[in-house]
């Protein structure tokens, strides 16, 4: 679950903070690609610590492996 803000705010240190570095990249194309189906189906089937009951999480390695193209 990912989400957007454009104002600062103080997080706890169990959240991730991201921030688009490329401009190839938009951010709210990526944080939909994040919170997509398709992306947690990928995670899922891709990690051998996913069960059924529980709840994986994105690690900043998963994120910089994930199969993102380039927008037109």
């Amino acid at each position: 679950m990912c989400n957007y803000f454009e104002n600062e705010f103080v997080n706890k240190k169990d959240l991730y903070i991201l921030k688009i570095t490329d401009n190839k990249f938009s951010t709210k194309y990526v944080l939909s690609l994040i919170n997509s189906s398709l992306f947690s189906y990928i995670k899922t089937k891709g990690s051998t610590s996913a069960t059924k009951d529980d709840f994986s999480q994105l690690t900043l390695n998963d994120i910089r492996i994930l199969p993102i193209k380039k927008l037109a």
